[in-house]
């Protein structure tokens, strides 16, 4: 995202942690469940559960990177409320979602083995665009 005629209000980025997904997308005011095993990915569950229970989902471009980075995601994301987690295995959740809103997501970083975002919602129109066709 180019900011260079943006003026971003600082308060309205917030600092998430990011899930990879792998073959799935989730849209704002979507429910889904998926299975997380990665180690990092395990971990940015566990710590959005002690925090606000919120994250950023974001597809991998390529699902073969094991361990993604900011180069691997896609530039938007949907941030997401955890709904409910259920253990399938020793390495293995299962978690529940919500989507909530689209965020572009302005900074990738590493912390503690798990990926971490700076995540700007993306307003929807409050009016749908109408075209007229002849």
């Amino acid at each position: 995202m180019s900011n260079s005629n943006i003026n971003i209000n600082e308060q309205a980025i917030e600092h998430l942690p990011i899930l990879p997904l792998r073959g799935l997308v989730v849209f704002p005011h979507m429910t889904a469940s998926f299975d997380v095993g990665r180690e990092g990915s395990v971990n940015a569950i566990q710590c959005a559960m002690h925090r606000d229970k919120r994250v950023i989902l974001v597809a991998q471009k390529d699902l073969q990177a094991e361990h993604p980075g900011k180069e691997d995601l896609y530039a938007m994301g949907v941030v997401a409320e955890i709904r409910q987690v259920v253990r399938i295995s020793a390495d293995t959740l299962c978690a529940f979602v919500d989507g909530r809103y689209r965020a572009d997501i302005l900074n990738v970083y590493k912390k503690n083995n798990s990926l971490f975002g700076d995540a700007l919602r993306i307003e929807e129109n409050a009016a749908p665009v109408q075209t007229a066709m002849e």
